[in-house]
């Protein structure tokens, strides 16, 4: 997972990590002198992985009212999770392509949205 150079003490990742998979490990380092006799130290070293926004979002099935419908009723309920962490992971919705004269209005909420007839 990671090298050490043993003259510098530089710590390099020898392989990329994605949060999803692996969000945090530890290792230990010992510093050794070259005296007689030697002396040595040691550390554990934490890494936090940052996430990343890799992961498309996943929409699920919308809830539908099958009930007749008139102006300002709820049509139905989309929702969507996304697999990334924090500020990668929030959404909003939106109409992508509106039909007609403003037929539906999407309720701006975060995480669930419900969408209205006109």
């Amino acid at each position: 997972m990671v090298n050490i150079n043993s003259e510098t003490g530089d710590i390099v990742s020898l392989q990329s990590f994605n949060y999803e998979e692996l969000n945090t490990f530890q290792f230990k380092v010992q510093a050794t002198d070259s005296g007689v006799p030697p002396l040595s130290s040691n550390v554990t070293v934490n890494v936090l992985i940052l996430d990343e926004n890799d992961n498309n979002p996943t929409i699920s099935r919308p809830i539908l009212n099958t009930a007749p419908l008139t102006a300002g009723y709820f049509v139905a309920k989309i929702r969507a999770v996304d697999a990334d962490s924090g500020y990668n992971a929030l959404l909003s919705y939106h109409l992508s392509e509106p039909k007609g004269n403003n037929l539906f209005r999407m309720e701006p909420v975060a995480e669930k949205s419900g969408l209205r007839g006109e």
